[in-house]
This record gives C-alpha cells, sequence and structure tokens, in this order.
C-alpha cells in the first residue's frame, strides 16, 4: 500500500505592527530558541516539526502597519495510513523567540486527520493555529503573530 505523503508545508510567520506608542520604527530580532511543542499529538495523529535553524539571523525593522513574512518551519506526520486515533484533535504549541524585544510568545493550534472516500483512500489532515495573537512589549509597542495554517491531501491510489 501506498504510505502517505509527508506534507513538507512552509508555515510562514506574519508579523504585523498593531501600534507603537511613538510610532517610530522598531527593529524586531529573531532568537535562537523558537520550537514547537508536538507532544499533544501522540494520541492523535503524531506530528513532527523542524523550526527553521537559521531564525536566529532574521532581523527586520516595521513601522506602524508595516508586515514581514518568513519561513519558521516545517511540519508532517510520518504515519503511513489514518487511522480512528487520528480523527483525535491533537495539540500544537509554537514558541517564538525574540531577542530583541526580549520575549517568547506562544501560538497554539490544533491539528486532525480526516479520511474518506471509497475503502478511505483520500485522507490527509489540517493544522489550525489559533492567531493572530497580539503581544505588547515595553514603551506602549505591540505587534501581532500571525503563523499559516495547513492542509494536505493525499489520494492512496492517485498520489497526492
Amino acid at each position: 500500500m501506498k504510505k502517505l505523503l509527508v506534507l513538507i508545508c512552509a508555515l510562514m510567520l506574519v508579523f504585523g505592527m498593531v501600534g507603537i506608542w511613538s510610532a517610530a520604527p522598531f527593529t524586531y530580532n529573531m532568537g535562537a530558541g523558537s520550537s514547537v511543542d508536538t507532544s499533544g499529538t501522540t494520541s492523535a495523529l503524531a506530528m513532527y516539526v523542524n523550526v527553521n535553524s537559521n531564525l536566529d539571523d532574521i532581523s527586520f525593522t516595521l513601522d506602524d502597519g508595516d508586515s514581514f513574512s518568513f519561513f519558521f518551519a516545517t511540519i508532517g506526520t510520518s504515519e503511513s495510513w489514518i487511522n480512528g486515533d487520528d480523527l483525535n484533535t491533537g495539540t500544537l504549541t509554537a514558541y517564538v523567540d525574540f531577542d530583541s524585544p526580549d520575549i517568547i510568545s506562544t501560538v497554539g493550534g490544533t491539528t486532525i486527520g480526516f479520511s474518506g472516500g471509497i475503502f478511505q483512500r483520500v485522507q490527509g489532515w489540517d493544522l489550525v493555529w489559533y492567531d493572530p495573537v497580539v503581544v505588547s512589549f515595553g514603551g506602549g509597542g505591540q505587534f501581532a503573530i500571525n503563523l499559516s495554517d495547513a492542509h494536505f491531501q493525499n489520494n492512496v491510489w492517485g498520489g497526492a
């Protein structure tokens, strides 16, 4: 039986300035401590995440109303078939680390597998993040974090 293809979906981290106290540009600097906790998927569709190892090199300046997008992580499953337990909702938590401002912000999300069609040949999964998350930091500054939702569908007999 053909294995379910592993989705390598680039999640985009999008920042938008919600408001800056002085309305002056602010330079953001990513830290090296970003991660995604997938332990909430072990009794559902087991997921894996590989966070971009180059996040510590990302720095960007935003004015009020600006946004910035970049590659945050890849996500997928190594399971070869969607079984009954994979139809349960699993939880993920992304920890987004910044050196400037010096904070770690969290974004929660859920995954769920699906299966249907004749002989359950259409299978896949969905990931939905609970965002945007508004982050406040010193001086009245705020920004929002949005992670891209992901969807993967595979026709077992016909390929992706």
